[in-house]
């Protein structure tokens, strides 16, 4: 079986019920027809902070699909809606379960070796 690599899971809990963002294949899929944007646009539209408040809660919801069924991800998609600043707090750590499956290895390892060398 080919795995993924290089995924980043971000686990969040909202009213005692434990939420897991993940992006794998299906989800950057999902996410590119939800939006109608390439995986790159929305890339650059992570780096840039230049999605909408749709986009990015889209962004939340295909990040659930790896680990939630349906009706968790409507209960989620619900949340966001009465609570929209749950996004806003949360978006560094489920941007980053987005940007690091696409980010090259070399880089990370790169960033990595500068925050080794800061210390």
């Amino acid at each position: 079986m080919i795995t993924d690599i290089m995924t980043k899971t971000i686990k969040v809990r909202v009213n005692d019920k434990s939420y897991t963002f993940e992006f794998d294949n299906k989800a950057y899929a999902e996410l590119e027809m939800k939006t109608g944007k390439g995986i790159f646009q929305l890339y650059e539209g992570v780096l840039e902070s230049s999605l909408s408040f749709s986009q990015y809660c889209e962004l939340a919801l295909c990040a659930l699909i790896k680990h939630h069924i349906e009706e968790e991800i409507s209960e989620f998609a619900k949340f966001l809606e009465e609570n929209p600043y749950f996004l806003v707090k949360n978006l560094p750590s489920i941007a980053s379960a987005f940007l690091i499956p696409l980010t090259p290895p070399e880089v990370i390892k790169k960033m990595n070796n500068n925050k080794v060398k800061k210390k």
